[in-house]
């Protein structure tokens, strides 16, 4: 007897393929809860257009969006027989070596306060040029 996946899994497990074919290294995992399921995909150091491929590949796999200023969710994206989930999340984070590359080239361009600002301001620098399409293409593209 085969096993059939659920929904949830099964669109974990199309996520993870598609970003296997672009040669995107991600952790995927699913789950369900009440009133519904969602898949997390879990990414280190993409580069914001790659970012916004990978959002593009796993939009489909989300059959709505919640509208909360109704508090109300959207079935607006509902494709049959690809199997889709609630919700999908994203989560690209720098790892130790690409913050420190981030803040290296931060010093060399004597960013404005970056030598003199403190730990959580330096760090909410890092993160929010580690999003910038900009900062990449001039400074951390290889």
């Amino acid at each position: 007897m085969e096993k059939k996946l659920s929904p949830h899994a099964a669109a974990a497990q199309a996520i993870r393929s598609e970003l296997k074919k672009l040669g995107v290294k991600a952790k995927v995992t699913s789950e369900r809860f009440s009133m519904g399921n969602a898949v997390t995909v879990y990414l280190e150091d993409i580069n914001p257009a790659m970012m916004e491929a990978i959002k593009e590949i796993t939009s489909k796999y989300q059959f709505g969006t919640f509208r909360a200023m109704e508090d109300y969710y959207d079935m607006n994206n509902i494709i049959q027989g690809l199997p889709q989930v609630k919700y999908v999340h994203i989560s690209n984070r720098p790892s130790a070596a690409m913050k420190d590359k981030i803040s290296q080239a931060l010093l060399a361009t004597k960013y404005p306060g970056f030598e003199k600002a403190g730990p959580f301001d330096a760090s909410e620098l890092v993160h929010n040029y580690f999003r910038n399409a900009q900062f990449w293409k001039e400074h951390l593209a290889a």
